[in-house]
């Protein structure tokens, strides 16, 4: 049967399988736990093909599953001034927990764990936090403190992405 109309073939898409595009890699985080702050290794998916994505295991990480399994997330970014005089914006992401009987974290104030991974440049990845960077990442935790305990109260805020000047900007 001739037809008049063109034949278009398809192509065929690629869709993106988890068990076959990712692998397991530990990426470095620092954890703010009622028993101290410190580096911390957290398993994570990492895409091998695109999209290039990461996904933190954070229950590795983080406790209290029974009481909370959800972890939420807010972005933070620091600007700060290179030696050569040029300003640099860096993203983080702070990950924790929000129920009323998680432990008070004794260290910022607040109930719970936060663990706070450095963004990639596209922030659909996290990648490792070198520790030469203790300072900017303590200097986003506290910068969270105020916005996590009112999200954690129980007047529920919302909670959002903010960006903290360096001390070398102010």
């Amino acid at each position: 049967m001739a037809t008049d109309y063109p034949l278009y073939i398809v192509p065929e898409v690629r869709r993106y399988n988890p068990e076959v595009d990712s692998e397991y890699r530990p990426i470095r985080g620092r954890i703010y736990s009622p028993e101290g702050s410190f580096f911390i290794s957290i398993p994570t998916i990492c895409a091998t093909s695109e999209p290039f994505t990461t996904y933190a295991c954070l229950q590795a990480a983080m406790n209290h599953h029974d009481l909370q399994p959800k972890i939420h997330h807010a972005d933070a970014y620091i600007r700060r001034r290179l030696p050569s005089g040029r300003q640099v914006v860096d993203g983080y992401i702070c990950f924790f927990k929000r129920h009323q009987r998680l432990p008070l974290n004794p260290h910022l104030n607040v109930r719970g764990e936060v663990v706070i991974m450095r963004a990639h440049e596209n922030n659909t990845a996290v990648t490792d936090i070198e520790e030469s960077e203790a300072h900017l990442v303590d200097l986003v935790a506290a910068a969270l403190v105020p916005s996590l305990r009112a999200f954690q109260s129980e007047k529920r805020t919302m909670m959002e992405g903010f960006t903290v000047n360096s001390p070398d900007l102010q």
